[in-house]
């Protein structure tokens, strides 16, 4: 149960990192970047076509799933701040130490809080999901996260 709940901890926590960091991706019309609406509409649209799930079911799982992503960027967005420490360190600068220290307790703790978020929402994901289609989700979100990083507008940037 351990192994199943940290690998669904780590299938989220991908996707979730790129929306709290506040980088240049655009969506390629108006070079604006897509909202966290859209983003979401566009995960839950996959997952649910990954699932296989009917009308019924996907009225039901929609809502959960929904609200746990909105629970995880909240969450990102509370420890977002690692992102400039790491640019500042990557470029050579001096970061005091306890300033990393900081950002090291916080990436843990982000963790921690992240993998109770995902073992509640797991729960109740279990009450509307077999599984089968708990397992084809952590699939699904594995699937989204490899195609997000894939995209052209993300290389080299």
């Amino acid at each position: 149960m351990k192994r199943l709940v940290l690998f669904f901890v780590l299938i989220l926590i991908v996707p979730m990192a790129a929306l709290a960091q506040n980088d240049r991706r655009n969506d390629g019309e108006n070079g604006q970047r897509p909202s966290f609406e859209s983003f979401m509409r566009t995960k839950c649209d996959m997952v649910v076509h990954e699932l296989g799930l009917s009308q019924k079911d996907s009225s039901r799982f929609i809502p959960i799933y929904q609200e746990l992503l909105k629970e995880k960027a909240e969450l990102y967005k509370k420890y977002g701040g690692g992102r400039r420490i790491r640019m500042k360190v990557d470029m050579g600068e001096s970061v005091p130490d306890t300033t990393l220290m900081r950002v090291i307790y916080n990436n843990s703790q982000l963790q921690v809080e992240d993998a109770q978020l995902e073992h509640r929402y797991l729960l109740r994901l279990s009450g509307v999901l077999t599984p089968m289609q708990l397992y084809k989700l952590q699939n699904a979100e594995q699937k989204f996260r490899t195609s997000i990083m894939r995209r052209p507008q993300n290389r080299g940037k």
